[in-house]
């Protein structure tokens, strides 16, 4: 199986930002670091001033780091080989392997940092996920079908923005859902792993309600 986290807000500091007088006054980028990421908490100022309209879909780049955590300490990991990639709205891939085994936040973005700063575009997420080889794709969406019958071996698309629908067009593959409204990428993994985990037969705690 493979999941992938689409359209997520991953991206060089723009321009207009580095070339902000105060910005530059504060000293927040080096000569030597031309190519930081946006970080919205740090750079939360500038993206409002100069992108207010989409200041809620810059700069997020807790969800990439706690998706890719999660789903490489996820116990599914014993029973399946489990791939990912992270998708960037601008249009690039991070395979597993390029953050794979990362100890922290900041190792996270320094391999992601490192890898972008060496990558070319790609064509188009559609184009990737087709040469991934995989029959079935599913999308994770509030408006998609509640599903009882997914394959395993399936990639499985998951959004990685804070707020709002996908970018890609998407449209022509299945959508489903686990739950009856929007969730944060978190909880959607959770969901996703524990019914893969009941699905199989795992042994788990059962709870009774009170």
């Amino acid at each position: 199986m493979k999941f992938i986290l689409a359209d997520t807000e991953i991206q060089f500091i723009p321009e207009i930002i580095l070339n902000d007088d105060d910005f530059k006054k504060k000293n927040l980028l080096q000569e030597s670091e031309q190519n930081r990421l946006l970080n919205y908490p740090k750079h939360k100022r500038y993206i409002e001033k100069y992108f207010p309209q989409i200041a809620s879909r810059m700069g997020r780049l807790h969800i990439p780091y706690m998706f890719a955590r999660m789903t490489e300490e996820s116990i599914l990991n014993k029973y399946f080989e489990i791939d990912y990639a992270i998708h960037t709205k601008e249009g690039y891939i991070i395979e597993k392997d390029e953050v794979q085994d990362i100890q922290s936040y900041e190792e996270f973005l320094e391999k992601v940092e490192k890898g972008l700063s060496l990558k070319n575009k790609i064509v188009s997420l559609n184009k990737y996920i087709e040469s991934q080889g995989y029959k079935d794709v599913f999308v994770f969406h509030p408006n998609g079908k509640k599903s009882l019958d997914v394959p395993i071996n399936s990639i499985f698309i998951i959004g990685g923005f804070a707020e709002g629908d996908y970018i890609s067009d998407l449209s022509h593959f299945e959508k489903i859902k686990v739950f009856g409204e929007e969730l944060t990428v978190p909880s959607t993994l959770e969901i996703i792993h524990c019914s893969i985990i009941s699905s199989i037969g795992l042994p788990y705690i059962h709870f009774s309600s009170l």
